[in-house]
């Protein structure tokens, strides 16, 4: 049996059953679309905006392939403390992995039936534990799934080189833009690659940085922040 969201302390620093489900949805969570196997974002949005908790999802992401995931996390010297297969029902009973496929995308990269999901509890070299959740399931149809059952993501990673394999793009007025938007559930922060279109509603909050590893986009990212102001 699968382990549930709600099983990992996300806000402790060692690993340990937690029973109450909001645990999952407290900590600030980055989520990023079409992450390929790119980790490099994961240390300047812990330095900048403190964030425990990363969402990464990809449908082209063979199972083999996280010995790589894994080998770019140890290249940033971080330490992965515990690793757990979790189920689509994890995210909310009666869930099957259909739900976090949009009905428009025809399985255009991914299916259902090749879906997986892989947590990481990961400790940084000062003994800081955060957390990598890795899905192989259809990045929009899992975002309005997140929007639905848990908080809002605090940032969204945006970029849309895609490497040929996206059939919509995140950037600008989009699907994945119109999947916050109809829930009235925002980020906070976009975390937008040189070259993508931000969001309507965002202004530049900081300057473009280097978010480059062994397997990373080597484009730099810039953080924009919602405009609340009317």
């Amino acid at each position: 049996m699968s382990r549930r969201f709600h099983e990992f302390d996300l806000l402790k620093t060692q690993p340990r059953v937690e029973k109450n489900y909001h645990s999952f949805v407290q900590p600030l969570y980055a989520y990023y679309p079409g992450s390929g196997l790119d980790v490099s974002a994961i240390e300047n949005l812990r330095r900048t905006l403190g964030i425990k908790v990363f969402i990464h999802v990809d449908y082209i992401i063979e199972p083999y392939q996280l010995e790589e995931l894994n080998a770019g996390l140890q290249q940033k010297q971080y330490s992965i403390l515990e690793t757990a297969d979790l189920g689509p029902d994890s995210l909310r009973a009666g869930l099957t992995w259909n739900d976090y496929w949009h009905p428009e995308s025809n399985g255009a990269f991914g299916l259902p039936t090749d879906a997986y999901a892989k947590a990481f509890t990961i400790s940084t070299v000062e003994k800081e534990v955060f957390h990598l959740l890795f899905m192989r399931t259809e990045a929009i149809g899992t975002y309005t799934l997140l929007n639905r059952f848990l908080s809002a993501p605090h940032v969204v990673v945006l970029q849309d080189h895609g490497l040929g394999c996206f059939w919509t793009p995140f950037g600008g007025s989009s699907k994945l833009y119109g999947c916050a938007s109809s829930v009235n559930k925002f980020p906070e922060y976009l975390y937008v690659e040189t070259g993508t279109e931000n969001w309507p509603g965002y202004l530049q909050f900081g300057q473009p940085e280097d978010c480059i590893d062994m397997y990373g986009n080597i484009n730099q990212k810039a953080l924009f922040k919602r405009n609340t102001e009317k």
